[in-house]
């Protein structure tokens, strides 16, 4: 079964449901994938911000571009304050898949607290992705039976 991913979306008040899965014949994705996801989405993320440039965010981090570019508008339109991404952490864990689940505190501008999910997976190059990397969006992503 694959992994799926749950986000509520406050602004919609909907839960999405999206199946994922990654490329078996690649290796499983490690600590320093983690960290390299990790600073890239930080780095991505305050250069969109100040330049409020998502499809770049997006283009540069998201493995599932649509995701992305909705999770974004989602976020707008609700008008939630951005996170204050020098508060933000990311606690990464192993999923049965190979994939990670990053776990991400922090807090928004406005000081309340944030606490979502991100999962990273190898694009068809290898290359570890986000699947959706606005990580300021509360989701819980929820691993598979082993």
């Amino acid at each position: 079964m694959p992994n799926r991913r749950t986000g509520p979306l406050a602004a919609a008040g909907v839960c999405l449901t999206f199946a994922i899965s990654s490329c078996s014949s690649l290796p499983p994705l490690d600590e320093q994938d983690a960290a390299n996801t990790m600073h890239t989405m930080l780095a991505a993320a305050e250069t969109a911000f100040a330049d409020q440039d998502m499809r770049s965010f997006c283009d540069e981090v998201a493995a599932s571009m649509s995701m992305c570019e909705k999770s974004w508008q989602m976020w707008s339109f609700d008008n939630t304050p951005p996170p204050a991404l020098s508060s933000i952490r990311f606690e990464p864990e192993s999923l049965a898949d190979g994939t990670l689940r990053l776990t991400v505190t922090g807090r928004y501008a406005n000081g309340a607290a944030l606490l979502s999910q991100v999962q990273v997976v190898r694009d068809e190059d290898g290359t570890p992705k986000a699947v959706d990397p606005v990580f300021w969006v509360p989701r819980r992503i929820v691993d598979s039976e082993p």
